[in-house]
């Protein structure tokens, strides 16, 4: 009798070039989306030592397993690091300056949870990837264009909603747990799918306070908006920035444009940085998976709901 696939097999978890589907976490952000989770975060062992880099990773990792994935399917769990982006701090030396001042953990505290986080992730059947002097998000988006396999990206960055114009991608928001749909481009952004490409051009001339990209003082949105409708282009156009000023030239009000052609270096500055690259050169590193270091681990952040119950198991059958 032939029996079904199992929930986790030895061979189900490999590397992206032999999975059928991808998985792809970007890891900072799967970090403080547990640690600042308002029920994952406060989580600690009974001696008082912070528990949720480990224990909320797990429920989340295996709750996408389970939801996006189908039994016996080859998936490839790919965790992404970011460095140091020094191409974007050179273009603009304030980039993402504000979310230092705006730490919520101590910086000796984050440290030593995401050495506890890093040295957890290591012990899932995973595969490591980053690019010398490039953040997280253009790695994934490198890894979107090179395997061209159906790919989960777990994010809530909306910077990487630049790559769901890819019909083999989708995006899950950290913070819902739900998949990003063409509603929320379009309540964000004023676009779809199809045309999410743009949004590359919308946060160069709309900014991006979280990153520490100016706009373009004092546009009208409404104005900027009605240009943005009016263009179209595809991943490869080489000028999307005059496309839009051209657009803007024949609106029944000028300020747009004037501002625009004002401000012209600016977005094109700004274009730049936020265009993700998807041609870097990746370093892999793969992780075959630890069953007793992952337990031993478990063991002493006193996940013992996790250990009681075997959920682990699917990891390593």
């Amino acid at each position: 009798m032939k029996m079904k696939p199992l929930f986790g097999t030895q061979s189900r978890f490999t590397t992206p070039d032999k999975a059928n589907q991808i998985l792809v976490y970007d890891s900072l952000n799967l970090f403080f989306s547990v640690v600042l989770s308002k029920f994952l975060g406060p989580l600690a062992t009974q001696d008082g030592i912070p528990s949720s880099q480990v224990f909320g990773t797990f429920q989340r990792i295996r709750g996408h397993v389970k939801r996006y994935t189908k039994p016996g399917q080859r998936v490839a769990l790919v965790i992404a690091l970011d460095n140091e982006p020094r191409e974007k701090s050179r273009l603009l030396p304030e980039y993402k300056m504000n979310r230092d001042a705006n730490q919520v953990l101590m910086e000796d505290e984050k440290n030593e949870r995401l050495d506890s986080f890093y040295s957890f992730l290591k012990t899932f059947p995973c595969t490591f990837m980053d690019a010398e002097y490039e953040e997280a998000d253009d790695v994934i988006a490198t890894i979107t264009k090179k395997y061209r396999k159906p790919t989960y990206i777990m994010s809530s960055d909306k910077d990487l909603w630049q790559l769901l114009n890819n019909p083999r991608v989708q995006q899950v928001s950290l913070r819902k747990s739900e998949k990003v749909t063409d509603a929320d481009l379009l309540k964000s952004f004023d676009t779809t799918r199809k045309r999410a490409h743009m949004i590359a051009l919308y946060k160069a001339v709309m900014g991006d306070v979280s990153d520490n990209i100016p706009k373009v003082p004092r546009i009208p949105t409404k104005a900027f908006h009605e240009a943005m409708r009016a263009i179209s282009y595809g991943d490869n156009c080489e000028d999307p920035v005059s496309l839009v000023m051209e657009a803007a030239a024949k609106l029944d009000k000028p300020r747009a444009h004037t501002l625009l052609v004002e401000h012209e270096q600016r977005v094109r500055r700004n274009l730049e940085i936020v265009t993700l690259k998807k041609d870097l050169e990746l370093r892999e590193e793969f992780h075959p998976g630890n069953k007793a270091q992952m337990e031993a681990i478990l063991q002493h952040y006193e996940c013992n709901s996790i250990l009681a119950s075997g959920n682990h198991e699917f990891l390593f059958r």
